[in-house]
């Protein structure tokens, strides 16, 4: 091959590749912006006193799960409204934010607080200048996306490090009902998946999907 034809190729390839990324970085960054509001058309669940709204909780045997975008993933066990155990599976950072989330009080053996006081308690220190985001990857169909943000800072594991998640959102046009998966393939180390259309919107600003939904509507697997 000509001199001149590799060069021009080297070129090319280097412009394409940018522009991919910019696109890329653009999608993750605005995901980014509108994380903590992906689920904010959700229902709580009837009787459970301490929903979250935006948040989405569900339940996996012995432990219970919550994720609020933006902010945390946790674990928890409660006996009769009372949480009596509860593992914070990683942050992001918007954990300290005090609006109707952060400022809810939970019910807890040792008293009622709010989940960033009992975050500050344990010493968290992530800010906005350490947020995790990764470019979105293409999916196998031309309508799916996905970004990935790590949770780290999460509470201390057995091993001596901090707990952390991984998480996958992805973006599927027809997922009108969110699914999530969990996953903890190394110890206190989590994956997790959330595929919805909500997720698109947030990544291009498209049409806002209006969802109605309850715990019960939603697919979970743990």
């Amino acid at each position: 091959m000509p001199r001149e034809a590799v060069l021009w190729f080297v070129f090319a390839a280097t412009v394409l590749l940018s522009c991919v990324s910019a696109e890329e970085c653009a999608i993750a960054r605005r995901l980014r912006e509108n994380e903590n509001r992906l689920f904010l058309g959700l229902r709580p669940p009837e009787g459970l006193k301490m929903a979250h709204t935006g948040c989405i909780r569900w339940f996996g045997g012995y432990w219970s799960y919550e994720l609020c975008p933006g902010r945390w993933v946790r674990q928890y066990h409660e006996v009769k409204h009372v949480i009596v155990e509860e593992h914070i599976l990683g942050v992001q950072h918007q954990w300290r934010l005090r609006d109707k989330v952060g400022s809810q009080l939970l019910q807890y053996s040792d008293g009622t607080q709010t989940i960033p006081d009992r975050l500050l308690k344990a010493g968290t220190t992530l800010d906005e200048g350490n947020s995790l985001y990764s470019c979105a990857k293409k999916g196998t169909e031309a309508r799916v996306k996905q970004v990935d943000v790590t949770y780290p800072e999460g509470s201390p594991c057995e091993t001596g490090f901090r707990r952390s998640s991984l998480l996958h959102f992805v973006c599927n046009e027809d997922a009108h009902i969110p699914v999530v998966t969990l996953k903890e393939p190394s110890f206190c180390e989590y994956d997790i998946t959330v595929v919805a259309a909500t997720i698109c919107e947030a990544m291009f600003r498209v049409s806002k999907v209006v969802l109605d939904l309850v715990d019960a509507d939603m697919k979970f697997a743990v």
